[in-house]
């Protein structure tokens, strides 16, 4: 008979019981060995907040950890996870997501697209809503680069260059977004003239940076004598990159322009 609890009063004896609450199984430690199912505890406001508190610890420590570990080793951590180490990494899509849900809020914040005059800014809030995936083209220069050069080795199908191309996308964000944090606590037009210019110049550096890191441990380069290909890879890379970002701007403009009219 299935274990059914619908006839007995909630009281603190039996919430002390050795007896999974879940199963009805006898306890013999904290879990349950039926259905694993820890011992619990009678529900109260206190319990509530521990709960949320640990959700939110856990969910954060995690993120962080995940973050770092994969700016110093992508290649290593991307290649884990195809490998079959999934309990151990964040999924590379969730991180993206997250990733890219706080770029768009600090863009936002920071006034980073802001103009004075109000038919502008129209213009600026129109390509803002249709632009808003543009910073996902990044993904797709990468995996073309890495399936052009390393299509054959080690055997990795394209699901999995694309695992290596999303787990570096996030580490690329994630470095976007600590660059433009300096822009939510200084409110100046001219430091925001200075840094819109000499970013684009040093965080292409640190991009091409990551690439070759990632690349260099994802496909077990031997840096002597495969360098060309690393070379290779990054270049594709950063003219497939150019290509879609002037792809992608050409669409808003006729977009934006559609809508003003309308």
């Amino acid at each position: 008979m299935a274990y059914n609890p619908s006839n007995l009063s909630v009281t603190k004896k039996y919430f002390s019981e050795d007896v999974c609450r879940n199963c009805g199984a006898d306890l013999t430690g904290n879990y349950c060995i039926q259905c694993g199912q820890s011992k619990v505890k009678r529900i109260t406001y206190k319990f509530i907040l521990d709960e949320i508190w640990q959700a939110l610890r856990w969910f954060e420590m995690e993120l962080v950890q995940a973050a770092y570990k994969l700016l110093t080793k992508p290649g290593l951590v991307a290649r884990e996870y195809v490998m079959g180490m999934r309990k151990k990494h964040q999924h590379p899509l969730k991180l993206l997501l997250v990733a890219l849900g706080i770029l768009m809020l600090v863009i936002d914040k920071a006034n980073y697209i802001h103009s004075a005059d109000t038919a502008t800014n129209r213009v600026i809030e129109l390509v803002k809503e249709y632009g808003k995936w543009s910073f996902s083209l990044g993904i797709i220069a990468i995996t073309v680069g890495t399936l052009t050069v390393f299509w054959k080795r080690l055997r990795y199908n394209f699901t999995e260059h694309l695992v290596l191309a999303t787990y570096c996308h996030f580490v690329i964000i994630a470095l976007n977004i600590l660059n433009l944090l300096p822009n939510l606590f200084i409110n100046d037009a001219q430091w925001q003239l200075w840094h819109k210019h000499y970013s684009q110049i040093y965080m292409d550096i640190v991009d091409v940076v990551i690439l070759a890191m990632a690349f260099t441990q994802f496909f077990f380069l031997r840096l002597r004598t495969e360098w060309w290909k690393l070379l290779i890879a990054l270049v594709l890379y950063i003219s497939i990159k150019r290509g879609l970002i002037y792809l992608y701007a050409w669409l808003l403009v006729k977009l934006t322009m559609n809508q003003i009219i309308k």
